[in-house]
């Protein structure tokens, strides 16, 4: 290997580790100011140990004081939870519409992203 190729590949080096420090610093920041939370609701009768499906529900996620932090609702079909942003919604419509146009899939991308970062700022209390 001659000198200059030496070079050449010592220059490459500091590129591939500021990328690299690039992608975990933004991994590191999205994973503090981003959140998901999964409810999943079952009944559960005595005598019965395996959880039937709740009908339909509404929740309130509460923290120490009573004070309501965020509410949800159960999805019939999937049986998990949406959490209701006050101004967004559950962004359900428009996941829906996503897979027709670009416009919907960047409707629901601004949707999910005020709902991830909101969920961060209540998901501790």
């Amino acid at each position: 290997m001659s000198r200059s190729e030496h070079r050449g590949k010592l220059k490459i080096l500091p590129i591939v580790a500021v990328l690299v420090l690039s992608v975990l610093a933004y991994g590191y920041w999205h994973s503090a100011t981003h959140s998901s939370f999964y409810v999943s609701l079952d009944v559960v009768t005595e005598g019965d140990k395996n959880g039937l499906p709740a009908l339909e529900a509404k929740l309130e996620f509460l923290d120490a004081k009573g004070s309501v932090l965020a509410n949800g609702v159960r999805d019939k079909q999937y049986n998990f939870v949406h959490l209701m942003h006050p101004t967004y919604g559950d962004c359900q419509e428009a996941e829906k519409m996503a897979a027709f146009s670009s416009e919907a899939r960047s409707s629901w991308q601004e949707c999910f992203e005020h709902l991830s970062t909101w969920i961060a700022t209540w998901i501790g209390d």
